[in-house]
């Protein structure tokens, strides 16, 4: 669970981890009609003991994210790419500061592309659907 446990030797398990992952994405993006990027990386502070990853489209239309929590642990720093968290294992850089991560959590719930603030999820979701920035 926690990432201090990771550190280089663990590299080629994550580098296959997000091989799985990318192919998983371009599964997915030649199945839907809608074209769509993904991202993929690992939450800051992991919310189940095993080592996982994520694959979230970055149009962040999902009924999955019910939450300002869930909402911003995918839009903002909380979320690290797999490029960037890799790199940091190998530097030996992997650093993660709970307490101000966590707080990244709390923070206002802004729209993805035009950093549009919204005061619940209906509001930001109902623009979401609309806002081509």
């Amino acid at each position: 669970r926690k990432f201090s446990e990771l550190n280089e030797s663990h590299v080629p398990l994550i580098e296959t981890m997000f091989a799985h992952a990318k192919r998983i994405a371009k599964e997915l993006d030649e199945r839907d009609s809608e074209q769509r990027n993904y991202k993929i990386g690992f939450h800051a502070v992991p919310s189940m003991n095993q080592l996982h990853m994520h694959v979230i489209s970055d149009d962040f239309i999902s009924d999955k994210l019910k939450n300002k929590k869930h909402w911003n642990s995918f839009t903002t720093k909380f979320f690290i790419p797999a490029e960037e968290f890799i790199e940091m294992l190998k530097a030996d850089t992997l650093r993660i500061d709970t307490k101000q991560y966590e707080s990244l959590l709390k923070g206002s719930l802004l729209c993805h592309r035009c950093s549009a603030m919204f005061p619940n999820m209906p509001k930001l979701k109902a623009h979401i659907s609309a806002c081509e920035k």
